[in-house]
């Protein structure tokens, strides 16, 4: 995951609806950072269904990198 472009990066964000969020109460920490993707759920299999995933970082990168790494 650490050779990804930036460009690369925001591709895989809005491919998985993911939410990244900065968290001012936590600046300056390794938690600063969130990058979340909520679980989606279908009445029958689909292959779109995905598991939760969550990921803290001290800057956006390492947010998203832990959550898709």
């Amino acid at each position: 995951m650490k050779n990804k472009t930036d460009t690369e990066l925001m591709e895989l964000v809005n491919k998985n609806e993911a939410w990244v969020t900065y968290a001012s109460d936590e600046a300056g920490t390794k938690r600063a950072w969130r990058c979340a993707v909520s679980a989606r759920h279908f009445a029958s299999p689909d292959r779109r269904e995905r598991a939760s995933r969550e990921g803290f970082g001290k800057t956006a990168r390492a947010a998203i990198e832990a959550c898709f790494g």
